[in-house]
């Protein structure tokens, strides 16, 4: 599977509509001719999303968050809630999306 920049397809078909489509008897775009400009569409890079959530635990009189999907933890003398403010996960990117179980 080849992932494409749908914005640029879109900007693609409006931009060359009226210079490159040859149309047929019947006055639509063949599938072949559509197919040349998809294919001519840059690719994305594109990486699963991983979705974690955060571990709470207070040890030793300071807060410590964990994220579900790697592990990385900081200690903080910060409320663990306040970690509810981080929506991804700064070591590894999870999205911290998941409910805790």
């Amino acid at each position: 599977m080849r992932q494409i920049d749908a914005d640029a397809l879109k900007r693609a078909v409006h931009n060359e509509w009226d210079d490159c489509l040859v149309w047929d008897e019947s006055g639509s775009v063949t599938a072949d001719e559509m197919e040349q400009i998809i294919d001519a569409q840059p690719t994305v890079d594109a990486e699963p999303v991983k979705h974690g959530h955060w571990k709470y635990d207070n040890q030793y009189h300071w807060y410590r968050a964990c994220c579900s999907e790697c592990g990385y933890y900081r200690v903080t003398d910060i409320k663990a809630d306040r970690w509810n403010e981080w929506k991804y996960c700064p070591n590894c990117g999870a999205k911290m999306d998941e409910v805790e179980e």
